[in-house]
């Protein structure tokens, strides 16, 4: 049996990297447009927007998420001659926060529908502060725009809704749509912000309206309506991650010892503020238990206007080594914490989004990317239009930088409590030879069963003493559905983590792996390695294991994993300890704080884990 031993973990911040001298021209890109099962759950934003600024005291003129009776109070609902109107739904688990909606289904009929949806009046206060409306949405582009079967509106009248003479927001209207901060042409099923001025309507009694008119067009969705007066200076992590290997290959949430892996830091600034905020920067600091071990700066600073994004990395140039020292046992294996920081010229007035924090560890044998959150988001081939297809595969790609072979054992994978009975499924590891992908390694069959439902699966691989052992190289962890048998099958999804588009490849039709333009999040499938580590064992006896800190966001009690006795400290986003906790051992509850964002360190004899966590209640 082949073994395998390494003197250190490399994390290099650099340019260049082995997985650079690949040659990844012939990975396959496109954009897929996603069944109405599902949604990505993850590019919403008022949801959370909405607590944010009231925990910074700026003012919320209105809110709506539609949890309540329906209509909602004051609104009112106007049906259009076919069947199919404005209702309350829970939107197939379309629902961005809570689990209530707006929706209006599609529908085929002898004439175009024409349903209205109308706010109460709401007084638009003159004040400094400029007023926004903003809005979660979903819908498709290609009924909706590309084949023109149905148009969506959004009206102001400010005669308590006698006239409706201005449309400040329209799905086919790229001028209007790009104004509200959506790239036009938008994404199909996945959810979208939109933000609309209503400083025009200062000091008015104003209502809005949403119209849905058409025929066979596509379903609209709506959630998080909320009217605030904006700030004038807001800059946010619209997108974040440290990348492993190269620009794009995206996050990884668990390393086994011992590869090595090039790493640099990159975020996408977005200015929510309605002026121009000037030189913004990125600082970066990674840490481990025992202190920072590095600490970086972006090459260059940015000028954003009113909704502008742009993108910042940290030390590109740079060489820095995180050295590890011979590893003995689990011991030696280490939890790192990075922590992203945007700073600007001006003040900014809503400091809570400018810092956001990613965890990642070096292990003994795990190789991951999902941050072990198993929420009820969920995915599989199925979540692609044509996907839901016998013998389709999906899975994460894995850099293996090792220069002495490496045993692969078997596939752990997440089956999500949405999953049904009867799909037949294996595991598989595929190689890319720098022209084509080939599948090198399998395990036996499975069929899907009531105990694998919401649970963890193993799937071993079928070793013949030679294909298991992986050299150097580029991988794909995959599952085939091999048969869906007339059932929907689904992996629990990370959604939180973010990810880059080619971090996970696709395989529909049998014969080309493709990465998806419009997929940035992250299936629950990891890979097992051979250790040779022995394990780590407390004083007491115990594994030592990492640290896992959920649900984000939380209503107040928090999960701890794999602690005993472990001191937890939390603190506000200035870096004040708002709460502090002594022998814990599973959970700690925070409902006692105020809703927005904290940081949680959870401190064991061995580590030190650090988790911004959002609270909600």
């Amino acid at each position: 049996m082949k073994k395998f031993t390494f003197l250190s973990i490399l994390l290099v911040l650099a340019v260049v990297s082995w997985g650079q001298r690949v040659n990844t021209n012939n990975f396959k890109s496109k954009t897929m447009e996603r069944v109405a099962k599902r949604t990505d759950f993850k590019t919403g934003f008022t949801g959370d927007y909405a607590t944010y600024l009231k925990d910074i005291n700026l003012n919320v003129i209105f809110e709506e998420d539609f949890e309540g009776t329906w209509p909602p109070t004051g609104w009112t609902v106007i049906d259009g001659p076919l069947t199919e109107h404005w209702h309350q739904d829970p939107g197939n688990n379309f629902a961005y926060n809570g689990t209530q909606l707006a929706y209006i289904y599609w529908e085929v009929g002898g004439v175009d529908s024409d349903d209205w949806l109308i706010s109460p009046s709401i007084t638009i206060p003159s004040t400094a502060q400029p007023s926004k409306l903003a809005f979660d949405w979903i819908s498709t582009y290609h009924y909706n725009v590309e084949l023109d079967d149905a148009d969506i509106f959004v009206y102001i009248s400010t005669d308590g809704g006698t006239t409706w003479p201005t449309t400040v927001w329209a799905d086919d209207d790229s001028t209007l749509i790009a104004q509200s901060g959506v790239v036009f042409p938008w994404p199909s099923y996945e959810w979208c912000t939109s933000f609309i001025d209503l400083s025009a309507y200062a000091g008015q009694d104003i209502q809005f309206a949403i119209q849905y008119t058409g025929n066979d067009g596509g379903s609209f969705w709506l959630d998080n309506v909320i009217i605030y007066e904006a700030p004038h200076y807001d800059v946010s992590h619209y997108d974040y991650r440290p990348e492993f290997g190269w620009f794009d290959y995206g996050c990884l949430s668990q390393i086994p010892w011992p590869f090595p892996m090039d790493l640099y830091f990159w975020s996408r600034a977005r200015n929510f503020g309605t002026d121009d905020v000037n030189n913004v920067i990125l600082d970066v600091d990674v840490s481990d238990q025992f202190g920072s071990v590095f600490t970086g700066i972006s090459e260059t600073t940015l000028i954003l206007s009113e909704l502008a994004i742009d993108s910042l990395t940290v030390d590109t140039n740079a060489w820095y080594t995180i050295n590890e020292t011979l590893a003995t046992s689990t011991a030696d294996l280490k939890n790192y914490t990075t922590t992203f920081t945007l700073s600007l010229d001006e003040t900014d007035e809503f400091p809570a989004d400018n810092v956001e924090i990613f965890n990642f560890a070096t292990t003994d044998s795990v190789y991951a990317r999902d941050n072990g959150n198993v929420a009820p988001p969920y995915t599989s081939p199925a979540t692609w239009v044509g996907g839901d297809v016998d013998g389709a595969a999906f899975g994460p790609r894995f850099d293996f930088t090792n220069t002495a072979d490496v045993e692969v054992n078997s596939l752990s994978i997440h089956i999500s409590s949405y999953c049904g009975e009867g799909s037949t499924i294996k595991a598989a590891i595929w190689l890319y030879d720098g022209t084509n992908w080939n599948e090198i390694l399998a395990s036996d069959y499975h069929d899907i069963v009531a105990g694998d439902i919401g649970n963890w699966l193993l799937l071993p691989f079928v070793k013949d003493q030679f294909s298991e052992f992986l050299v150097q190289g580029l991988y794909i962890a995959a599952i085939q559905v091999v048969a869906f048998n007339g059932v929907d099958f689904w992996i629990t999804e990370d959604v939180e983590t973010p990810q880059a588009n080619y971090a996970t490849f696709w395989n529909l039709d049998g014969t080309a792996w493709e990465y998806y333009g419009n997929y940035n999040s992250t299936p629950f499938i990891r890979l097992n390695i051979q250790s040779d580590l022995p394990v780590a064992i407390d004083q007491a006896g115990n594994v030592v294991s990492n640290v896992s800190i959920y649900p984000n966001p939380t209503t107040g009690e928090l999960q701890i994993s794999n602690i005993k006795n472990a001191n937890v400290i939390v603190y506000n986003i200035v870096g004040e300890v708002v709460s502090s906790f002594s022998n814990v051992f599973n959970n700690v509850d925070i409902s006692d704080l105020s809703n927005g964002s904290y940081i949680v360190k959870v401190i064991t004899e061995n580590n030190v884990t650090t988790k911004k966590i959002n609270l909600v209640k």
